[in-house]
């Protein structure tokens, strides 16, 4: 199985930061449309945040770590969108 390479990291303040973020994502070819929806409605209620993506095939599954002030989060996106948290 490839390693996790690391595809975005950003320190985002606001939505649009995070979609301008996920966009460029998009524009490489490493995640779907699909995943850009799924993963800008999840992250939006994280902001202000650090935000990393890391991913072991173009267009696989996402693993998005979240750091905020407070704590630190975690998700998994696969190539369907369907959401796992944790």
């Amino acid at each position: 199985m490839p390693k996790r390479e690391a595809i975005a990291a950003a320190n985002v303040a606001t939505a649009y930061d995070l979609a301008q973020t996920l966009a460029a994502v998009v524009e490489e070819g490493r995640i779907t449309s699909a995943q850009f929806r799924a993963l800008a409605g999840a992250l939006a209620g994280y902001l202000p945040a650090r935000i990393t993506l890391d991913q072991r095939t173009p267009k696989g599954a996402v693993y998005a770590s979240i750091r905020t002030a407070e704590d630190t989060f975690a998700l998994t996106v696969d190539h369907r969108a369907h959401m796992r948290y944790g």
